[in-house]
């Protein structure tokens, strides 16, 4: 798995675009990923015993952007490429707890504390 921003498919970076995600609509994913699947994000976004991963594409909301990262890479992204994001995104409470990764989702992927 890359360290350089992994797709949440394949484990390969996404910086070299082979794996980059033109669009999230509809429910599903647009990813030039060779390995991509039909992917419903209402499902995948939440954790279950079947499913503990809530890794998910999220677009970026900072005005103008418009990119789009796997849940597990977007506070990375965030950080390098927008270093005051939180102050920007600071009332969308909504967003902020898109990108967190619970304690029960960690505890399902056998993350230790």
């Amino acid at each position: 798995v890359s360290d350089d921003f992994p797709c949440g498919f394949c484990g390969q970076s996404m910086s070299k675009g082979k794996c980059q995600i033109h669009s999230i609509s509809h429910n599903r994913v647009d990813s030039l990923c060779k390995y991509a699947y039909p992917l419903l994000l209402s499902t995948a976004s939440h954790v279950s015993k079947s499913k503990p991963c809530t890794n998910i594409p999220i677009a970026c909301k900072i005005a103008g952007c418009g990119e789009i990262h796997w849940k597990y890479n977007m506070l990375r992204y965030l950080k390098d490429w927008h270093p005051s994001w939180e102050q920007i995104l600071a009332a969308d409470e909504i967003y902020q707890y898109s990108l967190k990764i619970t304690i029960e989702e960690q505890m399902k992927l056998g993350i230790p504390e």
